[in-house]
C-alpha cells in the first residue's frame, strides 16, 4: 500500500515537472525542476528522461554542484550503483 501511494506521488510529481520543461532551460530552471522532482527520491537517469538533458550533463554540471551545496542528498554510498538523490528537506518549498 505505502508503495502504491509513492509510486502515484511520483507519477504526480514527475507530471508537474514535465510541464514545466521547455526546449531550452538556464540551470537554474534546471535546478528548480530536480528540486521539485526530488522531493521523492529519482536516479539521474530518470531526472535526464524527465527533464530532455543527459545523463553526463546531469552527472558533470549539475548534480555535483547540488550535493556540495546541500540542496541534493544522496540516498547510497557516495560509489553505490544504482544511486538516487532527494532534496534535502531544508530546500523543499513545502517547508
Amino acid at each position: 500500500m505505502a508503495s502504491d501511494h509513492l509510486a502515484e506521488n511520483r507519477q504526480l510529481i514527475d507530471s508537474m515537472i514535465a510541464s514545466k520543461v521547455k526546449a531550452r532551460m538556464t540551470q537554474e530552471q534546471v535546478r528548480a525542476c530536480i528540486i521539485e522532482a526530488c522531493v521523492v527520491e529519482h536516479s539521474v537517469e530518470e531526472l535526464a528522461a524527465l527533464l530532455h538533458k543527459t545523463p553526463k550533463y546531469l552527472r558533470n554540471f549539475i548534480i555535483p554542484d547540488m550535493i556540495v551545496e546541500g540542496i541534493l542528498l544522496r540516498t547510497k554510498p557516495r560509489t553505490a550503483n544504482g544511486q538516487t538523490y532527494f532534496t534535502n528537506p531544508k530546500y523543499r518549498k513545502d517547508n
